[in-house]
């Protein structure tokens, strides 16, 4: 059928054909990934990619700034599947290594003094001003949540 998978390489009763490899669960397509099945990282991240990016750009606020987080905590999650513990919640995982990953991205921009590209949401910048105001409100301090 033109795949480089041989028929060893499946798991027949998920991936025998492209119906049950939808219905597989995510235990069980970490686990398939875990043993090197790409399809199963295939059908993983096509499951999470669309939830996933919009996450990365809610944090970083720039959709094209959220490409490269979205592929490096899937790069990850491919790297660790074999550490997964059955079980354990695939989706809160995935967020997890996501959200650590858009935060280690914020902290490196942080840290080289630029602004965060956040600032050119007005929306959220709309927020975090109210946000700022309303913990500094009245209290003698000052939060800096924007610069600016």
């Amino acid at each position: 059928h033109g795949s480089s998978w041989g028929e060893n390489d499946l798991n027949v009763t998920t991936l025998k054909s492209k119906d049950r490899h939808a219905s597989a669960s995510d235990d069980e397509l970490l686990r398939l990934i875990a043993e090197g099945h790409k399809q199963a990282f295939i059908r993983l991240y096509d499951r999470y990619r669309g939830a996933l990016f919009t996450y990365c750009c809610r944090m970083l606020g720039d959709r094209e700034r959220a490409k490269d987080p979205l592929q490096e905590a899937f790069t990850k999650a491919y790297q660790n599947a074999g550490m997964y513990r059955p079980g354990t919640n695939v989706s809160a995982w995935l967020y997890r290594l996501t959200r650590n990953v858009c935060i280690d991205l914020l902290r490196a921009k942080r840290d080289h003094g630029g602004r965060h590209r956040a600032e050119r949401c007005p929306c959220l910048v709309l927020q975090l001003r109210q946000l700022r105001g309303h913990l500094g409100a009245g209290r003698g301090r000052s939060v800096g949540l924007l610069h600016g």
